[in-house]
């Protein structure tokens, strides 16, 4: 733990101690901003916990001690087994290992490292990307074609999000939710491609973005949040009857100290007019919220829930959500064809990603 500042060490140890003490803990590993050396004030500390009790789908937690905000991502077994899931690359390449009594943390660890950026592994990563991004426009689609400009709209933004993490992955960039718009830019301009990362601001509308637009955003993300979090409190006994992967993502989203990390970390960007970075991290956050909030209002009114009709069923549950969530993601007054043009837009990028992708790799990976 000598990456960790001396002062925290002791509390930070506690909480280790604690988890190791859970037999389905088979490793731990610390990633993220502390592990790259790049820990501030307002970071967390994120803990890859490898659970080995069947877990079959990754979720959040947040454990808060001695002042200290922890994020912890279970993780099942398999996915550091072999192969080692490539979903899992980012984490593993810069983690700190723990603990890890059967070393399978640190027999993944060394595999990555080994593959981390060799053309192969980077072409199945991005592939990955692809389809995600591509699974995203897809519910876009279907979403305009039910006239549904606001939903369509929303993953056009989570698919061109998902598309241009390409870029970072094949220029060998970090991949973080705190510095995305500037590790795209980093990324484009290693590359020679500026005109993507334009278009990226461009098609979000955040190519030029006042601290007061951004203080604005920020205001409404807190408010539309307040608002998901006391309607999943009012409806908790709702939550039982929901998937376990999207009960615990609803429960971790609408959790006090992840709502404070998220606007102390936004609160440093704004104050030093970062503020396209601002509005990037928070509509990050505001779609799996919308989601989740959706996925326990369907269960309230016993219905199927259908990710292309999202904005629809916001609407009837909290209409103040829906306003405070198109507000955050930059959708007042969207209309279909203004959807419509974003979303031949975004698949023109991705489409020219998927077939430039090979020469990329050839041409800055290995």
């Amino acid at each position: 733990m000598e990456v960790l500042p001396v002062s925290i060490r002791g509390a930070f140890a506690g909480l280790v101690e604690d988890l190791t003490g859970d037999p389905g803990v088979v490793a731990l590993g610390l990633f993220g901003s502390w592990a790259r050396g790049e820990g501030a004030a307002s970071s967390d500390f994120d803990v890859l916990v490898v659970d080995g009790s069947g877990l079959d789908y990754e979720y959040g937690e947040v454990e808060v001690r001695g002042g200290l905000v922890v994020d912890l991502s279970r993780v099942p077994l398999g996915w550091v087994g072999e192969p080692v899931s490539p979903q899992m690359d980012y984490r593993l390449h810069e983690a700190v290992v723990l603990h890890d009594p059967g070393g399978v943390l640190g027999a993944a660890r060394g595999f990555v490292e080994r593959v981390f950026m060799s053309p192969r592994r980077v072409e199945v990563r991005t592939d990955g990307l692809l389809a995600t991004s591509e699974m995203q426009l897809s519910r876009a689609s279907a979403a305009l074609s039910r006239g549904d400009s606001e939903t369509a709209s929303a993953y056009v933004g989570a698919g061109l999000a998902s598309a241009v993490v390409v870029l970072m992955d094949v220029a060998g960039v970090p991949v973080t939710r705190r510095q995305f718009v500037w590790n795209l830019r980093r990324a484009c301009v290693k590359m020679g491609m500026e005109g993507v990362y334009r278009e990226f601001l461009a098609m979000g509308g955040v190519s030029r973005v006042s601290r007061e637009e951004a203080s604005e955003v920020v205001e409404g993300f807190e408010a539309t949040w307040t608002g998901i979090a006391s309607f999943v409190s009012e409806h908790r006994d709702m939550l039982g009857g929901i998937h376990g992967k999207v009960r615990r993502d609803v429960e971790y989203l609408t959790g006090g100290p992840v709502l404070g990390g998220i606007l102390s970390r936004v609160g440093e960007m704004v104050a030093v007019d970062n503020c396209a970075e601002a509005v990037v991290y928070l509509r990050g956050w505001m779609l799996p919220l919308l989601e989740g909030f959706a996925w326990v209002a369907s269960s309230v009114e016993g219905v199927k829930y259908d990710y292309t009709s999202l904005f629809r069923v916001v609407g009837g549950a909290d209409e103040g959500v829906r306003e405070g969530a198109l507000g955050v993601l930059g959708l007042v007054g969207v209309g279909k064809r203004a959807a419509g043009e974003a979303l031949a837009g975004a698949r023109r990028l991705v489409g020219d990603l998927r077939l430039d992708r090979r020469r990329l790799v050839e041409s800055f990976v290995g």
